[in-house]
């Protein structure tokens, strides 16, 4: 199981993100909504063992917000692993799956990333 730090402001991608993580026994500690919400909860996050962080590239205050958000996780927990994603190609991430045009794909592919990242971490 890996804990990790969800910070999307798509309510229906959130959902089907957690349900296909939480189907393949991660664990989502720590939730966010936007970009403030996100900020909020980053000492939540290095309280609770997050060691994964799925990142929306656009947290609703502009397309550099995500990346803002995984450079202060990783200031506070250096050795968290950052999947990021988005409409658009982004690079920041240590694995950077692109949004899917159909989102209901989005959990597999955000899944498969974590995967990947646990066998990283071990």
């Amino acid at each position: 199981m890996v804990k990790i730090f969800l910070a999307e402001d798509d309510k229906s991608v959130s959902r089907i993100v957690t349900i296909n993580l939480e189907e393949s026994g991660h664990e989502i500690s720590v939730t966010a909504s936007s970009f403030s919400d996100a900020l909020s909860k980053i000492e939540e996050a290095k309280d609770k063992g997050v060691k994964v962080a799925v990142l929306d590239g656009n947290l609703g205050t502009g397309p550099g917000d995500g990346p803002q958000i995984a450079n202060l996780l990783r200031q506070a927990i250096p050795e968290i692993k950052i999947v990021s994603f988005s409409g658009d190609p982004v690079t920041w991430g240590d694995f950077n799956p692109m949004k899917p045009k159909d989102i209901s794909n989005l959990g597999n592919i955000v899944t498969k990333a974590v995967l990947d990242i646990k066998y990283i971490i071990q």
